[in-house]
């Protein structure tokens, strides 16, 4: 209905013109029935005001949280992706088998978490560390050294004091949830694994 009467006021319009150079009854009686749809125009907007579209209430898609893990040891890799799988489905997971590997991945995959293996063959966790320190410092405190070693030992004590996050094997899903959130908490991120909720 609005649409209809919208069209007919504006369709009409043009006879106000004509009137005024032209005038004739039959451009006077156009003008008076353009002047009444333009006012039963006004008193419709008036009366029933047009509702604006609203956006869309979807939630905007969060993008996943990028979760490297690095080990030397297979089935410890495999059991790091399993228990992150299991804190969100919003996470997207790569492998690295030692802290070389690792070190490049930071600079392509540009992770949010690194879980890092301490005590690796080549390039163990605290040299990476050292290197991350020189190469990438910005992702210094989104590390979590993962290791067997006690807290006061030189290696962790280095890459705690460098801003690293610490895990004491044996890893459990308890220790990753807390370190994840930890981590993720620091740049406000932890919503992004609420996603899938």
């Amino acid at each position: 209905m609005r649409n209809l009467i919208n069209f007919i006021a504006n369709l009409t319009l043009p006879f106000f013109v004509l009137a005024y150079y032209y005038p004739n009854p039959w451009l006077i009686n156009a003008v008076k029935t353009t002047a009444c749809f333009f006012i039963l125009k006004e008193l419709f907007n008036w009366c029933c005001p047009q509702q604006q579209t609203s956006k869309s209430n979807t939630p905007k898609k969060l993008r996943p949280i990028r979760v490297l893990c690095i080990d030397d040891d297979q089935v410890n890799r495999t059991l790091m992706k399993k228990v992150v799988n299991n804190i969100s489905e919003n996470v997207e997971i790569r492998l690295a088998m030692d802290g070389s590997q690792g070190l490049n991945m930071i600079d392509s995959f540009k992770p949010d978490i690194v879980f890092l293996d301490m005590l690796m063959e080549k390039m163990n966790g605290n040299e990476m560390v050292k290197k991350v320190q020189r190469r990438y410092p910005k992702y210094l405190d989104k590390i979590a050294v993962v290791t067997s070693l006690e807290s006061n030992s030189k290696e962790v004590t280095e890459s705690i004091f460098m801003g690293c996050d610490y895990i004491k094997k044996p890893i459990s899903p308890e220790k990753i949830r807390n370190s994840t959130y930890k981590i993720l908490d620091r740049y406000k991120l932890r919503s992004h694994l609420n996603q899938d909720n």
